[in-house]
């Protein structure tokens, strides 16, 4: 499979039919684009892309009961949909780096 592949997978793996588009910061960056989704299952789902050439700080604020935690799940040019770490959120609030010309996807718990 090629990296579009992998990085397309990462929206069919984790937005499930079903799921329902929520507000996010659409560019917190000028190189980075985020969407996040409500699945049917009650998950939170944020997909970052950034199509810069420098890793990206992401900062998350959600609103209280959203999610304790997120599994980060990553492709770039070394990996394919590889998991990258459980992310904590505390008092609401979570950060992490998105890797330089990626696809990260978070999926709240």
């Amino acid at each position: 499979m090629s990296k579009r592949g992998y990085a397309m997978s990462q929206f069919a793996r984790f937005v499930r039919p079903g799921s329902v588009r929520v507000g996010a910061t659409e560019h917190p960056y000028s190189d980075v684009s985020v969407t996040a989704y409500r699945t049917p299952d009650n998950k939170l789902v944020v997909v970052a892309v950034n199509t810069g050439t420098g890793h990206q700080r992401l900062d998350l604020t959600l609103p209280s009961g959203t999610a304790t935690q997120f599994a980060k799940y990553s492709t770039s040019s070394t990996l394919n949909v590889g998991f990258g770490g459980n992310y904590s959120v505390v008092n609401g609030k979570t950060s992490l780096y998105v890797d330089p010309q990626s696809v990260a996807t978070l999926v709240g718990n």
